[in-house]
């Protein structure tokens, strides 16, 4: 049963430069489109929401400063809850260079349990539909090869379904939170119905 307490989520996007990640961020967050960065200082924003009777807050993260200062690159990436993977549809290199970013992040963020991390992909600039270059297919299968993560189209100039796409995607994160948390209560419980070995040794 999922949890009705606040939840915090820190959510990170990934991706060239140009591909629209600071256009998606600000498209949903405050229903505008401009290329400048989303924020200056500090280094993120955070919204609180309320999701299918949840308190959630997000923290979202401009990779801005990544792109531009390699060094400061570990402390965007500690303690992510959400990688969105950000391609143009337009623009083949930057959907082939998914897999570097998606490398990127597993080595830098080093987390737990690799394999099941929650990475959602986002092919942006679906408006320019007559210069697509990257299939939708071709991307699906991708994300396939992952293990099944999430696939969306959208466009953030036109904010075509942005909103959807991210309610999809913190309703995911909250689903595999409760399916986490349910597994450790259970845990526990088995850990306190075992009776403690008291057969003593001695020399």
């Amino acid at each position: 049963m999922m949890s009705t307490e606040p939840v915090s989520l820190k959510v990170l996007a990934l991706g060239e430069l140009g591909v629209g990640k600071t256009s998606l961020f600000k498209q949903f967050l405050y229903r505008i489109f401009d290329k400048y960065p989303l924020v200056s200082h500090p280094d993120s924003v955070i919204e609180k929401y309320v999701v299918d009777g949840r308190e959630v807050t997000l923290e979202f993260y401009d990779t801005f400063k990544i792109e531009r200062f390699g060094s400061l690159q570990k402390y965007f990436y500690r303690k992510v809850d959400v990688c969105i993977l950000v391609y143009d549809v337009t623009a083949p290199e930057s959907f082939d260079k998914l897999e570097y970013w998606r490398g990127e992040f597993l080595r830098l963020s080093d987390p737990q349990v690799p394999k099941h991390f929650p990475f959602f992909v986002i092919g942006n600039k679906i408006d320019l539909e007559e210069s697509r270059a990257v299939s939708a297919r071709k991307a699906e299968e991708w994300c396939e090869s992952k293990g099944s993560t999430m696939h969306f189209e959208i466009s953030a100039k036109d904010n075509v379904i942005v909103k959807q796409v991210f309610l999809d995607i913190i309703r995911t994160v909250l689903n595999r939170k409760a399916i986490e948390e349910d597994d450790s209560q259970q845990i526990v419980e088995v850990q306190a119905d075992v009776k403690p070995n008291r057969t003593m040794c001695w020399s």
